[in-house]
């Protein structure tokens, strides 16, 4: 089962991932207590808190999330950095400063690993491009995309950190995945990887 969640002031998709009894939250942003109930009507415990890359409309409620279900954070190791230096979250393009407190656990990951939480299997895809450490994650069908790619579009590369051409690289290895998996991006509807390659002129 996935969830989908959009409540913040960012539009940003947060994910919900139940199976048997097991949750995990793919970039949650907003008030971890409805994120709880969600899980709590669900009959699911929270094993796992994965970001799909480091901006601060992604991880604005990193602490509090940790808060709450007490498990560690999750990254690509490229983009670790950006819990804890505003300037590289992009922070300030919303009045603020966040950075992360010292000592809460970060547990970070490489491309092809694969997070298990209980029954949940995520393989990452490093897909770098909107910042250096972006991913997409795998679920079964389904593919969490973050700000890598978008129904009709794709991230910005013109972030501090961002590449235009290393984004390119990253669309290549989404145009030889299956086209039948569904797209779950960081902001906007669902969409499918076969739709993309129809419809999408990034990815053309």
């Amino acid at each position: 089962m996935i969830i989908k969640k959009t409540i913040n002031p960012f539009t940003t998709n947060s994910y919900i991932l139940i199976q048997d009894g097991h949750g995990v939250l793919v970039d949650p942003v907003g008030d971890p207590e409805e994120f709880a109930k969600t899980l709590e009507e669900n009959q699911a415990k929270c094993l796992g808190i994965v970001y799909t890359h480091g901006h601060y409309d992604h991880i604005a409620s990193a602490y509090a999330f940790y808060q709450q279900f007490q498990v560690p954070l999750q990254i690509h190791s490229a983009d670790r950095e950006m819990f804890y230096f505003p300037e590289k979250n992009l922070s300030m393009y919303f009045s603020r400063n966040f950075s992360l407190e010292e000592g809460i656990p970060v547990i970070t990951f490489e491309d092809l690993e694969v997070l298990t939480f209980g029954g949940i299997l995520l393989q990452v895809y490093h897909t770098p491009g909107h910042t250096p450490g972006s991913v997409c994650l795998q679920w079964e069908s389904d593919l969490f995309t973050g700000d890598t790619i978008f129904e009709g579009s794709i991230g910005r590369t013109d972030f501090p950190g961002s590449d235009p051409k290393i984004m390119q690289s990253s669309l290549q290895k989404l145009k030889a995945m299956d086209p039948g998996l569904a797209i779950h991006p960081g902001h906007g509807d669902s969409s499918t990887i076969e739709e993309e390659l129809l419809e999408n002129p990034y990815m053309r």
